[in-house]
């Protein structure tokens, strides 16, 4: 009489299994060597394809960044004419009253500057973006 397949495999599965000895366990352990395993990035990067892609993308946003750089350039006010006659006025109190030279410079800078209106300034941005 047979023994149908289902009963044998339950008998096989209910056997005891070996032990591996210790010893053979530690030589196998010894001699095998584990590479690591290479990770989604280093993978992407030894694609042509992926490299292609990423200059492609590098040198889009490079020309995006030199094009919006020159559609928004604005011209800083400089002093005006007003503003030089002061600072001369400024330079000549100062030599009189005998202030020392970088005291004397700093003053006169602040001056060419302070003469600027908002309006002045406007304009002379407005005129520089023509």
């Amino acid at each position: 009489m047979s023994t149908p397949p289902h009963e044998i495999e339950s008998r096989l599965r209910q056997l005891p299994k070996p032990r591996v000895p210790g010893d053979l366990k530690r030589r196998v352990m010894a001699a095998a060597t584990l590479s690591p395993r290479a990770s989604w990035r280093d993978r992407a990067w030894h694609s042509r394809a992926w490299r292609l892609a990423a200059v492609a993308t590098l040198l889009a946003l490079l020309a995006a960044d030199r094009w919006s750089a020159g559609a928004f350039r604005v011209e800083m006010a400089g002093p005006g004419p007003a503003a030089g006659e002061e600072s001369i006025l400024v330079a000549a109190v100062g030599v009189e009253m005998g202030m020392p030279e970088q005291a004397m410079a700093r003053l006169t800078s602040r001056v060419e500057f302070a003469g600027l209106t908002a309006q002045e300034s406007r304009e002379q941005a407005g005129a520089a973006l023509r």
